[in-house]
């Protein structure tokens, strides 16, 4: 906020600590928060919520991307940071054009500030992978959803129901990118279905021996 500083001849709280950027908070970071944001009321409408725009960002938090509040919930940090949102230039008495929208980065790479076609996208695809449908329709509403926007798709290196099923399978113990790969193409589409099976029937897999057999069922 410097240039206000030097239009007006103010002395600020322009960096109390990085706390605004990590959440959740502590009592400490808070209070910063709270003192910068007293230090500054004539020039800040409050905080906004910038989302992490992500496949990874549940549902809840995607809902609130861009909120403006005065006193910011806590979030996990993964999700999400508070950043401080000031008043436009002629609500502080400048007669002065607003600038344009900037950008953000997210998983696809910049995107519009307000989260342009990609915020609805990661909206529908959390809508799908949180509901408590049978895993055939959850990955043929992905496809679905791959299809409606091809552009989306592209960069997110196509097949959603593929994406889905190995980022699942690579939370279980012992399972890399590769074996992930190799249990989706021998048809496990859940690791659920993966912690059903045998050593026996695992080692049925290309490319999987006994030990990662193993290792992956003491998941």
């Amino acid at each position: 906020m410097g240039w206000l500083d030097w239009l007006t001849g103010s002395k600020r709280i322009t960096n109390p600590t990085k706390s605004h950027s990590e959440s959740p908070p502590s009592s400490h970071q808070r209070q910063s928060m709270d003192e910068l944001y007293e230090a500054n009321a004539d020039i800040l409408e409050g905080w906004t919520l910038c989302v992490t725009m992500s496949r990874t960002t549940p549902l809840e938090w995607l809902l609130r991307a861009g909120e403006i509040a005065k006193d910011p919930c806590d979030v996990p940090q993964q999700f999400g940071i508070w950043v401080p949102k000031t008043k436009g230039w002629r609500e502080l008495g400048f007669d002065i054009d607003e600038l344009p929208p900037g950008t953000q980065a997210s998983e696809i790479g910049q995107i519009p500030e307000d989260g342009g076609d990609f915020l609805p996208f990661l909206i529908q695809y959390r809508k799908i992978v949180e509901a408590k449908e049978e895993r055939k329709i959850t990955l043929d509403n992905l496809n679905d959803l791959g299809a409606q926007h091809p552009e989306i798709l592209s960069k997110l290196g196509g097949n959603l129901s593929k994406s889905f099923v190995v980022r699942e399978l690579l939370t279980l113990s012992g399972c890399g990118a590769a074996t992930a790969d190799r249990l989706y193409q021998a048809g496990y589409l859940s690791k659920e279905q993966v912690l059903q099976e045998t050593v026996e029937g695992l080692t049925k897999v290309k490319g999987i021996g006994p030990n990662t057999a193993q290792k992956i069922l003491a998941s």
